[in-house]
């Protein structure tokens, strides 16, 4: 078989009018003349075999927008399905491909076999328009485009934004803007990402537009895309491109096809990111990546894959309150293993409304964090998320996993979502996760939570006030019975009261307050190991979770010389030490409630509290001076606030000199007024009032 231009034979034209002629009630009526002109003017081209016509395709140039229109293709009925069209169609890009933007045509709606014929080799139903004729028939506008970039397409190409091929799906979902869109795929027009990333559609899906038996429906999709670029691509490339993913994914029905299709054309295009929520080829990602170096991602993997791209430091793996774990915000594809190993099965919670409140958060960057603590090993141990409200704080998910430490990591990461809270200026804390287990409901309680209308509800500051202005603060009536409480509060004799409604407050502390509070010495090592996660932090080995996590501790000292009384304030002062390496020393970095004091031999202490675990047998007698029976002191505290800003020797003995104290080394407790502590404790913060 030969592929040439004709232009003086007039056996094969003689054919061609002849051929052109028998098929005329489907291409047209053209005139004989017309078919000559064509051919001398070089816009014939057949298929032949020594003199024998195969086929023909019949052509013009529109040299105003730059493209080829076919008039008509045409093979003979004893070539049939031996590719000829194919041929011929190769024939007439190879002619114009490097000078044209590409070959357009009609054909009626209607002809499913050329319809099939033009989709299969890579033309787009660009449109649907009715046709001429008096009867009511429909054409669609086929356009084949060579990939060839105009000065606009050439523009685009060179923006420095981040570039993401939308699959037909993810089109349709956004055009809907439907509620009922699981993956939230509405977020990608959210308007923080019009300076970030430019979204692309694959020209294929003009083909899965075509299938869409609502032609009002179709009409508005077409339009639709104009909000969007059109990836560019050479076709042969793409062909290529096409026949290995072809082999990789599996699926051969028209949608999974067309799929395919589009994923080829976003790889021919050079575009790094391919939006589907298409199981089979989010399942072949990582093959996909390994071969053509593009991601194919859900909606939200790419919000937070560019994310993570514009704000690195929120990605940074870091320590969580100075344990060797790491801490980081939530990352492109983690959602559904999140989902598999903090699901409440127990509870019969579905997966799909789970990994909604995943998506739905983060998807909203702006408003809201989702924190993953996993172990050394990468094991998934918690997640929280927190969203930003007008008025307060909500927390939909706050979830450990099964392990020794789950009570423990539990207290840790509602402190986590307290401090994020009072961070943000969020007076109002609403844990509102469905599936909390029993002991961490008792948890909450513990820590000044309330059951208000299924959800956990806590005011957080980290404010000083008097008692008798609580309820100018907002949000307090919501929580605390005003009629109740400010009697009370207004009442000197009711000092217990207000330390323990400072308690369920936590960390509100009250000016107006009657309770001991001391200054207490420490090692560095052990305030790192107890509670001061910045110190441990900064070390190589971080602190053991059980401990530095715990909301409450023992810390032991001698029995002398001063006598600490529980319901009490502490605070630590971090003494001087041999070791260089070691940060915030000689100063004050935290404050405590003491909630406890025992004292004893130091055998028998060790034995009631070794279960708090920081503490060595070789450490107490030590501290015993090598005799079991000596009498020593037992700490035990809560609630710890580590400050941010350690409070120097110099700035500590400043405070008490202005206060008529005596400048003083902190090598033994001192105990000191509520005002002097407040003074202190209002220098560990960048914000307390």
């Amino acid at each position: 078989m030969k592929i040439e231009v004709i232009r003086k034979n007039e056996s094969l034209i003689a054919q061609v009018v002849a051929l052109g002629t028998k098929n005329s009630k489907t291409l047209g009526h053209f005139p004989e003349g017309a078919y000559y002109e064509h051919a001398h003017r070089g816009f014939l081209i057949c298929a032949h075999n020594e003199g024998h016509l195969l086929g023909y395709v019949l052509y013009s140039i529109t040299q105003s927008k730059n493209y080829i229109r076919i008039i008509q293709l045409c093979t003979s009925d004893d070539a049939r399905k031996q590719g000829v069209a194919k041929e011929l169609l190769d024939g007439l890009k190879s002619k114009f491909r490097d000078s044209f933007k590409g070959i357009a045509l009609s054909c009626r709606s209607d002809y499913e076999a050329a319809s099939a014929l033009w989709e299969s080799y890579g033309f787009k139903a660009m449109d649907k328009v009715r046709s001429r004729s008096k009867k009511e028939n429909y054409l669609f506008k086929w356009w084949f485009d060579f990939g060839n970039h105009d000065l606009f397409s050439l523009f685009q190409a060179s923006s420095t934004k981040l570039k993401a091929v939308l699959d037909a799906n993810i089109v349709i979902k956004l055009r809907n803007r439907s509620s009922s869109d699981k993956e939230r795929s509405y977020f990608l027009l959210d308007d923080w990402l019009v300076d970030v990333v430019d979204y692309y559609y694959a020209p294929e899906i003009f083909n899965e537009i075509k299938r869409d038996k609502d032609d009002k429906r179709a009409r508005q999709t077409r339009s639709f895309l104009t909000n969007f670029y059109e990836a560019k691509f050479d076709p042969d490339s793409r062909d290529k491109i096409y026949k290995q993913i072809d082999e990789l994914i599996p699926g051969s029905s028209t949608n999974d096809l067309s799929d395919k299709r589009q994923l080829s054309e976003c790889i021919a295009s050079d575009i790094s990111y391919f939006i589907t929520t298409d199981k089979k080829i989010l399942d072949a990602n990582t093959e996909i990546n390994d071969l053509f170096g593009i991601q194919v991602l859900r909606p939200i993997d790419l919000i937070l894959t560019i994310d993570e791209n514009y704000n690195k430091s929120n990605y940074l793996s870091t320590r969580i309150a100075g344990v060797n774990y790491e801490q980081i915000n939530l990352r492109p594809k983690e959602i559904d293993q999140l989902v598999d190993n903090i699901l409440a099965k127990d509870h019969s919670e579905k997966k799909h409304e789970l990994r909604s409140v995943f998506t739905s958060s983060a998807a909203d960057i702006k408003n809201c964090r989702t924190r993953v603590l996993r172990d050394r090993e990468s094991r998934i141990l918690g997640v929280w998320i927190c969203e930003l409200k007008a008025e307060n704080l909500t927390v939909p998910v706050l979830r450990v996993t099964k392990s020794k430490l789950s009570n423990t990591l539990f207290k840790q990461l509602v402190s986590e979502a307290i401090s994020f809270a009072i961070q943000h200026g969020k007076h109002l804390i609403i844990i509102s996760d469905k599936y909390i287990e029993h002991t961490d409901q008792e948890t909450l309680e513990s820590m000044g939570f309330m059951l208000q209308n299924h959800s956990w509800t806590k005011f957080a500051a980290n404010k000083i006030i008097d008692s008798s202005k609580l309820f100018e603060i907002p949000m307090v009536n919501t929580l605390i019975d005003q009629d109740s409480v400010m009697g009370k509060l207004a009442h000197p004799n009711f000092n217990e009261f207000r330390f323990n409604l400072e308690r369920k407050l936590w960390p509100l502390k009250f000016r107006d307050i009657d309770i001991p509070t001391y200054i207490v010495p420490i090692k560095p090592y052990w305030a790192s190991q107890l509670f001061d996660h910045y110190s441990a932090n900064d070390s190589v080995f971080g602190a053991e979770a059980s401990l530095v996590w715990n909301r409450e501790n023992i810390y032991y000292r001698n029995i002398k010389p001063v006598s600490e009384k529980p319901n009490s304030r502490l605070l630590w002062y971090s003494s001087s030490t041999k070791d260089k390496a070691a940060i915030r020393t000689n100063a004050i970095v935290a404050c405590s409630y003491l909630d406890e004091v025992h004292t004893g031999e130091a055998k028998e202490l060790f034995g009631r509290f070794r279960h708090y675990g920081v503490y060595k047998w070789s450490n107490i007698i030590k501290l015993a001076k090598n005799d079991a029976h000596t009498g020593i002191k037992a700490l035990k505290f809560s609630d710890t606030e580590v400050f941010k800003n350690p409070i120097s020797f110099e700035q500590v003995n400043k405070i008490l000199i202005n206060y008529g104290r005596k400048k003083n080394t902190f090598t033994a407790p001192l105990e000191i007024t509520n005002e002097l502590f407040l003074e202190i404790y209002k220098l560990g913060f960048d914000k307390v009032r």
